[in-house]
């Protein structure tokens, strides 16, 4: 049994039956194999949580699902050589594919299930787990009859669903078929710009005018330049343009006095964000009282909300009793003492997170 979510556990795992729960309820959901059928899901409950695959149990003949689609929990058994001629139902993962030479064949051939083929249509694998989080490699030995001393690497193909992306390339050294996972997750972005993952790092960011093409392995914490001003006149009295994930590192797209840069994972970069504060716990609240001050392009002010952990609401927001241009730094949070169940502290906007405070 492979589990894929970190919110999911198991209970029991046998031949003949599945027991789990997910860590933050008490509702212990019961799969019986034998009922679990090919071609036809079999509705477990309901849940909030986003699209994905939670578990994969691989039996002797087939393999059986469980995963999340349109907030149904679901169970499936899938066949180890898939029907080329399934048709998508309602709780498929409506896949697409984008193919990019003759020598290969993408097709979808279950529910949560896309094959490989070549071009004589010889089944050569399949990705049950295209929709988790589990980023290992997928390996598919296979001789395309290429030879080449001018590169070692071709690219076959993307599949994606949501979030998840597959691509596909071809070893010409090893003959393998290499499917790499790519987990890529837009949090914000302006309505005017768009962002095209074209390899696993590679990254296209498109405004009205142009597209640039950024090279992933050299964003670092410092950030590069991708627009130069004039490039994206119209955003200047922004701060943050986009922000998203690649693989869990996060990536701002945000303005800065000399030009649009893309940096990764560096909040405190981004934001500004040089505190002079102190805590202070008084009844059944602590204060975080001093500076708060962000020295950021056009962000002055804008992190004043401060929250807890993972969570996207705000416990606090930041009060100047002094709202004057000598003393407007100056202020202080009030966060309830009975909120206080994460070790993580961090400030944002309305929108979002973008600065760490240790109290």
């Amino acid at each position: 049994m492979k589990v894929f979510s970190k919110h999911v556990q198991l209970l029991e795992d046998s031949m003949n039956e599945i027991d789990f729960i997910f860590n933050e309820s008490e509702i212990v959901y019961h799969i019986d194999i034998n009922l679990v059928n090919v071609g036809n899901s079999l509705v477990l409950g309901q849940t909030l949580a986003h699209d994905q695959v939670l578990l994969k149990k691989e039996l002797n003949d087939c393999v059986v699902l469980v995963y999340i689609k349109s907030g149904n929990l679901l169970a499936t058994r899938v066949l180890r050589v898939p029907d080329e001629h399934f048709l998508p139902t309602a709780t498929s993962y409506e896949m697409m594919f984008e193919n990019f030479t003759d020598l290969l064949q993408f097709k979808q051939t279950e529910e949560t299930t896309y094959s490989i083929y070549d071009s004589k249509n010889n089944y050569i694998g399949s990705i049950h787990d295209l929709a988790t989080n589990d980023l290992s490699v997928e390996v598919f030995p296979v001789d395309l009859n290429l030879t080449t001393i001018d590169y070692r690497y071709l690219s076959i193909g993307k599949i994606s669903y949501a979030n998840y992306y597959h691509f596909i390339c071809y070893d010409l050294f090893r003959k393998e078929v290499i499917a790499k996972k790519v987990l890529f997750e837009i949090h914000f972005k302006d309505a005017a710009l768009a962002f095209n993952l074209a390899s696993p790092t590679m990254l296209e960011i498109s405004s009205e005018l142009e597209t640039v093409t950024i090279n992933l392995k050299k964003v670092t914490a410092k950030g590069i330049r991708v627009f130069d001003s004039y490039q994206l006149e119209s955003h200047r009295h922004k701060h943050i343009l986009g922000t998203f994930l690649i693989n869990g590192a996060r990536y701002y797209l945000h303005n800065k006095t000399s030009g649009v840069f893309l940096t990764r994972a560096n909040p405190m970069r981004i934001s500004g964000y040089y505190p002079n504060m102190k805590s202070r716990f008084f009844g059944k609240n602590l204060y975080i009282v001093g500076r708060n001050t962000h020295y950021a392009y056009n962000a002055s002010g804008r992190y004043d909300y401060l929250y807890l952990g993972d969570s996207n609401k705000p416990v606090a927001k930041f009060v100047r009793p002094m709202n004057i241009r000598l003393l407007r730094r100056y202020g202080f949070f009030k966060v309830p003492i009975s909120s206080l169940e994460e070790n993580s502290l961090y400030l944002g906007d309305k929108k979002g997170t973008f600065a760490q405070f240790k109290a």
